[in-house]
């Protein structure tokens, strides 16, 4: 783990700690054990965030409790791009619902008078979303790469039944599932937005769409995209 006090870190020590995370098990009182990390086909893999962001990383130096508040991330963005940056949004997945396997928490900030947008972001290691998160990572992004960026970290799978073709998409911007249903005989196509908890639900969701109630969900294929 981290040592203690320590308020910043890197990616490559962050994507390490949650491999390792997600190699432990947790104790349940009827269930037994169960791996931390159990997602399915459509979570967005935390790691895969992180990997995606890495070449605008801000490489850090250790710095310890002289930082450790919210305000106090501002005056280090200031220290290190010496001027003043405005915060545009501050989230945290896990409040968005969003689809992820490892929630974070984080800052976008832009300095004014420039196209270079900052973000600021820790990631949960596992356990209570509340608290248990690493120390905050850095990232410079031009505003000119960041919707590109940020697109590339969707998630899809497709499902296949009869003459349709169904897209589904996870965003890190929505806690709604981007569904596409095309239907190849006729040429058609439906696009709607729907949250679900897992892949049987998105399933019946598609059944009530394309109206066949009877369909069995073996009859539903799924496969990564």
């Amino acid at each position: 783990m981290f040592p203690y006090g320590l308020f910043l870190t890197s990616v490559d020590t962050v994507v390490k700690e949650i491999e390792f995370g997600r190699e432990q098990k947790q104790l349940f009182h009827i269930s037994g054990e169960q791996l931390y990390y159990q997602p399915c086909l459509l979570t967005i893999d935390t790691c895969k965030v992180l990997n995606e962001l890495k070449p605008y990383e801000v490489p850090l130096k250790e710095i310890y409790d002289d930082f450790d508040t919210e305000h106090d991330i501002e005056d280090l963005i200031k220290q290190i791009f010496g001027n003043e940056a405005e915060e545009i949004d501050y989230s945290n997945t896990y409040n968005d619902c969003l689809h992820i396997s490892n929630h974070i928490d984080y800052k976008t900030l832009q300095i004014p008078d420039t196209e270079q947008l900052i973000i600021a972001m820790k990631a949960n290691l596992f356990g209570d979303v509340r608290a248990n998160y690493t120390p905050w990572m850095l990232f410079s992004i031009p505003d000119s790469d960041f919707y590109d960026l940020w697109c590339s970290i969707d998630k899809e799978i497709v499902i296949t039944y009869n003459n349709y073709r169904i897209s589904v998409i996870a965003r890190l911007t929505s806690n709604e599932y981007d569904i596409e249903i095309y239907e190849t005989n006729t040429n058609t196509y439906n696009r709607i937005y729907r949250d679900a908890e897992s892949i049987p639900e998105i399933i019946k969701i598609i059944k009530e769409e394309i109206d066949c109630p009877d369909a069995k969900e073996t009859e539903f294929h799924v496969i990564e995209a």
